[in-house]
């Protein structure tokens, strides 16, 4: 009677960090977005590069329910730029990042940053439009952190047009609310065709 008491109080303790974690662990949610801003800014004055650069950044703040964070899972749109007037043979770089608001850098490598998800490039110079499409699983590097921000950042560089670069990126993201305590007892956050999102690492 003993054992069977202590085996039904050891199986209570090890579901624990599950229960009420329903809440979170819910099917995948979607949302759009576009935001759109003319780069230019002031001439770049780093070493190995001309022309001007210029950052714009929009933050989303999600609301989940207490003690869930979010986990964005995937991401797919696409960012487009061209620059009106702009003399024969020049150009401008543009690039678009998703980011957590965690430091910048890696403290598990060189050259990398931990805190950028997503990261995509192109160039633009006189003519048609330049759009370049993305679709990625994010959830590897999706963890938002506690103050459940996604930082989405648009830039210009070595912008030799003497022109404003105008830069739109347009994204329908899948999110997820993830129970804290799934973050810190071993469970890690899936997706399977049956529905459940919690899964415990072995």
């Amino acid at each position: 009677m003993k054992r069977t008491s202590l085996f039904i109080a050891l199986v209570v303790l090890s579901l624990t960090p599950l229960i009420g974690a329903e809440k979170c662990d819910s099917r995948p949610l979607s949302g759009a977005f576009n935001f759109a801003y003319d780069l230019y800014g002031a001439k770049d004055t780093r070493s190995g590069t001309w022309g001007t650069a210029d950052v714009a950044i929009w933050k989303i703040t999600f609301a989940p329910p207490s003690g869930c964070r979010v986990r964005i899972l995937r991401a797919h749109g696409d960012l487009v730029a061209w620059v009106r007037g702009a003399p024969e043979d020049t150009y401008a770089g543009v690039l678009l990042g998703f980011q957590t608001t965690a430091p910048e850098g890696s403290a598990r490598a060189d050259l990398i940053a931990d805190n950028t998800m997503l990261y995509i490039q192109d160039a633009v110079s006189r003519g048609l439009p330049r759009r370049a499409p993305f679709g990625a699983d994010l959830s590897a590097g999706g963890l938002l952190e506690e103050d459940n921000v996604l930082v989405v950042k648009i830039a210009s560089w070595l912008n030799d047009t003497g022109k404003p670069v105008h830069v739109e990126v347009s994204a329908t993201i899948a999110y997820q609310f993830v129970d804290v305590r799934a973050l810190t007892a071993g469970i890690r956050t899936t997706e399977s065709p049956g529905g459940k999102y919690l899964e415990v690492s072995k």
